[in-house]
């Protein structure tokens, strides 16, 4: 598999590590930081290109990797479905649902792959529990709860696009905690209601959300409790709880 990726920031590295790893190819790459980019290249051993376009319509690349902020999806997506090459992108799939939609429904009309990344599914500890879940080990499931209570400090939100309705769609729910919020729904179920409260800023200088607490009530009745912070000091490992007539399992980090 012959691999393009756009933006050649931190996680870029692991993905080229990850394909290494696999027998794929990081045949081209782009980023915005020109000098960046071609870093990448050199160190990986593929072609740096001067736009995503080029990667996308890139005559050796099989499968596009978009590893940018959130607001960057759409435009190569819309690409990738012309030249019908299946796509990654990092989590979040966009800054609003309505993008996510409209990118969703252009993938499906393309009949190609749109991927985003949540890796968190493939831990052993999620494998583990999703098996026995689905083989009645936990029994009928009556609670699922998530708590992410996280600390970052003023340098990490130093950025003016940390943080951002615009370029990041959001702070810790939809940054940090989205993880966990997958893993859950993967685990238990689609939300049917739900009730929160959040805090704006709570004590970064930052325009979205650093505290959220929720109330979940899943399709199959269970209930649920959702907590994601970057504004708890020291920082605290997140945790997973499942609840079942039959016994509790926790996930505590990838553990």
């Amino acid at each position: 598999m012959r691999v393009g990726i756009i933006g050649t920031g931190a996680i870029s590295h692991k993905h080229a590590q990850a394909y290494a790893n696999i027998g794929y190819k990081v045949t081209v790459c782009t980023d915005i930081n020109e000098q960046a980019g071609r870093q990448f290249a050199e160190r990986y051993g593929a072609q740096f290109l001067s736009s995503y376009e080029e990667v996308c319509r890139h005559p050796e690349v099989d499968f596009v990797d978009v590893c940018t902020f959130p607001d960057f999806r759409l435009q190569p997506l819309k690409i990738c479905a012309e030249t019908k090459k299946h796509i990654q992108v990092q989590k979040p799939i966009s800054t609003s649902l309505e993008t996510a939609r409209e990118m969703i429904e252009t993938a499906r009309r393309a009949g190609i792959q749109l991927g985003v990344v949540s890796q968190h599914r493939f831990d052993d500890s999620s494998r583990c529990l999703y098996k026995a879940i689905r083989d009645g080990r936990l029994g009928k499931i009556l609670q699922a709860d998530a708590y992410v209570k996280w600390y970052r400090t003023p340098e990490y939100y130093s950025r003016p696009i940390k943080g951002s309705w615009a370029v990041e769609g959001g702070g810790a729910l939809i940054n940090q905690a989205i993880h966990q919020v997958d893993v859950l729904r993967w685990l238990v179920g689609g939300v049917k209601e739900l009730f929160g409260y959040w805090q704006l800023a709570a004590i970064h200088k930052i325009e979205s959300e650093d505290v959220v607490c929720a109330l979940l009530r899943y399709e199959n009745g269970a209930t649920g409790v959702l907590q994601a912070s970057t504004a708890f000091w020291p920082g605290y490992t997140e945790r997973i709880e499942i609840h079942g007539t039959k016994g509790t399992a926790i996930i505590s980090g990838d553990k």
